[in-house]
């Protein structure tokens, strides 16, 4: 009789977290379709100059061709002053998009650390911080951001820090319930027992495995950063 052929430990590759997470997300028929149009959209913020021309077609009025419905040369129609709507959704675009994307990704880093921290140290750290967290969501976002701009003032810069600190404690709060539901986990224990620091633990084995749920906050709070 033949011998079973056993497969020895560098007969397997190893695949991080990272690429099976992608795989998994290009598997899903509707996350493909989200993120071409997704794309399709930054790709026209991008190059909306080559698609519109500013000065004509945005700031220029065209009082001839004013409150225009829809139509091939006008897709959006025009507005009172007869520019183009699409144009100008267009090139206002770049700035929501920037502005939503920078605050979203400082309110992510931010709360992704304190609740990164919180989550995996435990104890009054994690009491401190939460209790830091919940105290500011007892104040509603729009007194705080009212707040923040009377004392700092009024610029684009401004405005991101604002919208960011409003979302961090979702992300916080987010990451730490995450963390809580890995750090037991046997992988997380042979790190330790390996002598990986605590750093490259969380950095490694913690946070790879936290990322799609924070994925799914991160898109809602784009949607909601360009509303405000």
């Amino acid at each position: 009789m033949s011998e079973k052929y056993a497969p020895e430990v560098g007969d397997f590759k190893k695949t991080s977290q990272w690429k099976t997470t992608f795989r998994r997300l290009c598997r899903n028929r509707g996350a493909v379709i989200g993120m071409v149009i997704l794309f399709i959209i930054l790709m026209m913020a991008l190059f909306a100059d080559l698609l519109f021309d500013y000065e004509t077609m945005v700031e220029a009025n065209n009082i001839p061709e004013r409150l225009l419905a829809p139509c091939w040369a006008h897709p959006f129609g025009t507005d009172q002053f007869g520019r183009d709507m699409l144009a100008r959704v267009v090139h206002g675009s770049r700035i929501s998009l920037a502005v939503s994307a920078s605050s979203v990704t400082f309110s992510l880093v931010v709360g992704g650390i304190l609740g990164a921290i919180s989550g995996y140290f435990g104890g009054w750290v994690d009491q401190v911080l939460m209790r830091l967290m919940e105290a500011q969501m007892s104040i509603p976002p729009l007194i705080l951001a009212l707040a923040l701009v009377a004392v700092f003032g009024r610029s684009i810069p401004m405005l991101i820090f604002v919208l960011g600190v409003s979302a961090i404690p979702n992300f916080a709060r987010m990451m730490r319930g995450q963390v809580l539901s890995v750090r037991e986990m046997d992988y997380v224990a042979a790190s330790r027992i390996r002598g990986n620091s605590n750093t490259g633990t969380m950095v490694r084995h913690i946070l790879p495995n936290c990322i799609s749920p924070i994925i799914v906050i991160m898109t809602q709070s784009i949607g909601g950063s360009i509303l405000a």
